[in-house]
């Protein structure tokens, strides 16, 4: 089970997000004021990966139509072909754009 999928913002506890993840609900805090502040962090570093990666791919010399396939790769599944990596929060939770 992953809390960030299967529960909304405000069914998310601090504490669900630090036992999910296997560490104290005080490590948390140390970091993070409250969930806010982690959930803007995690959203500013998921807009900040998908800008480079969309970056990638428009300046690559693929045509236009593979680019677009990578581009949509990436947002259904959070990679893309050229540059497979960890999956990151998509708009889909599937393998259906491949």
């Amino acid at each position: 089970m992953n809390v960030h999928t299967s529960l909304c913002y405000s069914g998310t506890s601090i504490a669900a997000i630090a036992k999910e993840i296997g560490i104290q609900k005080s490590s948390l805090y140390a970091h993070f004021a409250d969930k806010e502040q982690l959930f803007l962090e995690v959203f500013q570093r998921f807009h900040d990966e998908t800008a480079l990666k969309l970056s990638a791919i428009f300046l690559t010399e693929l045509p236009d139509k593979e680019r677009l396939h990578e581009v949509f790769l990436l947002f259904c599944t959070g990679r893309n072909v050229s540059t497979i990596d960890r999956p990151v929060i998509g708009l889909c939770s599937t393998s259906r754009c491949e």
